[in-house]
């Protein structure tokens, strides 16, 4: 089966402020590493919501891959100069990040 998702990693860093990386080019090779390792294939989005006093919306959205993996990621939005950017640092996962359905590993080359 085809993948039809463009596997565009300039077009993801311009929608992430992700403060682990003080290297771009770094950011850029894993960005890119992780696009082409795990294939998702659907997504769904919580429909509720929490904001902060900073404006900042958090999420939680249900991704599903191409090996069977479904996970609950915690998403954080902000506004930053009239555009909205996922935000990302290293607590991020700290807060409702969980594996629902491990993935079949069998068989990988990586």
């Amino acid at each position: 089966m085809a993948n039809n998702l463009e596997k565009n990693v300039d077009g993801v860093l311009d929608l992430v402020i992700d403060e682990r990386y003080e290297d771009v080019e770094l950011q850029k090779k894993e960005y890119s590493q992780l696009l082409n390792k795990e294939e998702l294939i659907t997504y769904e989005i919580d429909p509720t919501s929490t904001t902060d006093s900073a404006g900042r919306y958090s999420f939680k959205t249900i991704l599903t891959y191409a090996d069977g993996t479904i996970e609950q990621v915690p998403v954080d939005l902000v506004l930053l100069d009239g555009e909205w950017k996922v935000h990302i640092d290293a607590h991020s996962l700290d807060d409702g990040y969980k594996v629902i359905k491990a993935g079949d590993t069998e068989g990988s080359d990586s």
